[in-house]
């Protein structure tokens, strides 16, 4: 930019480094891993999981869900990667769906605070991805703790 701008002349100076190829991950968490996870997660990343699982959204856009979200029987997403909009039933032939349910389990809690964030803490504060991350990682660790309690090795 700063050579189109005319701020210089100089050559790219990293014109010839060549990139680091990255090896993307293949794991895929079959059920029971998830199950293991799930059963040592808190409250507020079982209804993250259980989202994003139902929704098929990346852990971002759960984050993002709000009630206010909720319109006419569905919920609304607006992806942030792709900027997408997405219309996500909660109720079919007047059954309610399964993620219909988890919002209802979200809705009926009890908390000090009511907030607007589908997942958020007892206190009603939203979740941000650090503390969902940590969450994460500590039931990951648990769960992984408990399979080797068990001898199970993966």
């Amino acid at each position: 930019m700063a050579r189109e701008w005319g701020y210089t002349n100089k050559e790219n100076q990293v014109k010839g480094i060549r990139k680091i190829k990255e090896k993307p991950r293949d794991f895929y968490a079959d059920a029971a891993v998830w199950n293991a996870v799930y059963a040592k997660a808190c409250e507020e990343l079982k209804d993250a999981m259980d989202l994003a699982y139902l929704t098929g959204q990346r852990p971002a856009d759960v984050l993002k869900m709000r009630f206010t979200d909720i319109r006419d029987g569905s919920l609304e997403v607006q992806q942030n990667k792709t900027k997408k909009k997405l219309r996500i039933l909660l109720e079919g032939d007047g059954i309610r769906t399964e993620l219909g349910k988890v919002i209802d389990r979200i809705k009926a809690r009890k908390r000090k605070v009511v907030g607007f964030s589908l997942v958020s803490t007892s206190k009603g504060v939203g979740l941000g991805s650090k503390p969902l991350r940590v969450r994460f990682q500590r039931a990951r660790a648990a769960a992984a703790e408990a399979a080797s309690e068990l001898g199970e090795v993966d």
